[in-house]
């Protein structure tokens, strides 16, 4: 049995919503891997072989920019230091560095190298996308309006539709999110009068249900309907309930486990339940022995929308023993 109490799900809370569009510019010094104190180590060791002229392996290292935030380069500059590192540069045959003078070369260098793939692995600071700002206004205002259709279509990347490089910021765009932030407050903020309260009891054996009673449901002498209902079948829905009205509302269950004393966990999910509809899950709960406190719970439904109930109890039954535990609902002691 549910007995269920429509609220207003509009005065819950004020929030000031708004959109900020930021750009951000990240300005980097430029990293210089052959200058200062790292000059006279490469024209000791490295420029007689590495110049305009010889260019062995293709490396000009005295004209080779020393400007890290180009990729290229960066890329130039991390193999040279990787080959001093192992000792291939200068070669074996030629005079060697000291020890520390090497360690300070690649100290330096390698510092350089660090800064500048840090400065290029920034994050792009980017705007929500369509999905993600109806979530966000969903969740600050409590609201179910549909927003992504007022937003024009987001940009792609690499396949995904969250990445900064392809989220730009028009002014149509901008527009448009302050149209879609104006619906979203107009559907939290109802003007007029509050809706009516009115609390009403409905029991799973109403309307067409009742056939069910004697086949595959018990009603016992106190009036409770006990669901046996192994393979999911017949559906425990409260098909005499359907929302009148969009909006919240506040459910009283009244249900125990019966001929057990061991809980049953079962779920309950809020939908249309037509064919090929879509429904969704409210949350888990507990039956307990019988006496025990009704079960509440609160959920958003759209007009026309009911209620199911899926046993998911699957440590007290095996969906292949055969075995039932069934779960009563009472009709007693509710208005």
């Amino acid at each position: 049995m549910f007995s269920v109490l429509p609220l207003t799900r509009f005065a819950r809370r004020v929030v000031l919503c708004g959109v900020v569009v930021a750009t951000l510019g990240l300005l980097a010094g430029r990293a210089h891997a052959a200058s200062g104190d790292r000059v006279p180590f490469l024209k000791q060791h490295c420029f007689d072989c590495h110049n305009q002229e010889t260019k062995e392996g293709g490396l000009d290292l005295t004209s080779l920019r020393a400007d890290l935030s180009d990729v290229a380069i960066h890329a130039r500059w991390v193999r040279v230091h990787d080959r001093v590192a192992r000792g291939e540069m200068p070669p074996r045959d030629s005079n060697q560095p000291s020890a520390a003078a090497r360690a300070a070369y690649l100290n330096a260098l390698g510092k350089s190298l660090t800064s500048a793939s840090a400065a290029q692995a920034s994050t792009v600071l980017r705007r929500l996308n369509r999905l993600e700002y109806e979530n966000t206004l969903r969740d600050l205002l409590g609201i179910r309006t549909e927003l992504q259709s007022l937003l024009p279509e987001d940009g792609k990347a690499h396949g995904f539709d969250n990445v900064g490089e392809a989220l730009d910021m028009s002014s149509v765009q901008l527009q448009r999110y302050l149209e879609a932030a104006g619906r979203a407050l107009d559907d939290a903020i109802r003007r007029g009068p509050q809706p009516q309260r009115a609390t009403k009891t409905y029991r799973f054996d109403d309307g067409k249900n009742g056939d069910n009673v004697g086949k595959h449901w018990h009603r016992t002498h106190e009036g409770a309907v006990v669901f046996f209902n192994d393979g999911g079948f017949p559906k425990i829905s409260l098909d005499s309930f359907r929302a009148p009205h969009e909006g919240t509302y506040r459910i009283q269950l009244d249900a125990s486990a019966y001929q057990t004393d061991r809980p049953i966990t079962f779920a309950v999910y809020a939908g249309q339940f037509g064919r090929n509809a879509e429904s969704r899950l409210v949350g888990h709960y507990q039956a307990r022995a019988a006496g025990a406190s009704p079960i509440e719970l609160e959920t958003d439904l759209y007009r026309g929308e009911s209620l199911r109930l899926v046993r998911a109890d699957w440590e007290a039954t095996s969906p292949n023993s055969g075995a039932t535990v069934p779960l009563a609902t009472r009709g007693r002691d509710w208005p």
